[in-house]
């Protein structure tokens, strides 16, 4: 199974630049 662990590390992926993200709305407010 060693597809498992590396399923769960795509969306750690895309969750770093929706970080990015925020971090910019915030700053704009």
């Amino acid at each position: 199974e060693p597809g498992k662990p590396t399923e769960p590390e795509k969306p750690t992926n895309q969750e770093e630049p929706v970080l990015k993200q925020n971090e910019k709305m915030v700053a704009s407010k």
